[in-house]
């Protein structure tokens, strides 16, 4: 009986909600600043949600290179994450390679990324390389 009368209540649920289901919106992710600290280059990126710190981490992809050395200012700012990447490491990066950001790692080798970012939450495109990002 229980299960009839849950079955019920979900059915009339879709029906109210008048096919205004949808799937969670994708957020906003882009480049906020590239600068230079010592030996050390900081990749900002800032979210229009709150980031997600849980079972796995945040990556880089720099054309092949995947980067996951990070920073958060902490909990009250949990929609900005900096990657750490060494100053002679950011300028071995291919200007013009394709930049993602994932939740999770990747095996970009065999993906389509384009598509992947079009059609998953977790991962996003963040245009093409270029050493003028950063900024002193």
């Amino acid at each position: 009986m229980r299960k009839i009368l849950t079955l019920i209540v979900g059915a009339v649920l879709i029906v109210l909600s008048n096919g205004n289901l949808s799937a969670q919106e994708k957020a906003k992710t882009e480049i906020t600043s590239v600068k230079q600290k010592d030996q050390t280059i900081l990749f900002t990126l800032t979210s229009s949600k709150p980031l997600i710190f849980a079972d796995n981490r945040y990556v880089l992809y720099v054309g092949k290179k995947a980067f996951v050395r990070s920073e958060v200012p902490g909990e009250e700012n949990n929609r900005t994450i900096s990657f750490l990447i060494g100053e002679q490491e950011f300028n071995t990066l291919n200007e013009g390679a394709n930049m993602y950001l994932s939740y999770g790692d990747l095996d970009i080798e065999s993906m389509d990324m384009e598509a992947y970012t079009a059609e998953s939450i977790k991962c996003w495109s963040m245009g093409k390389f270029t050493k003028a990002l950063l900024t002193k």
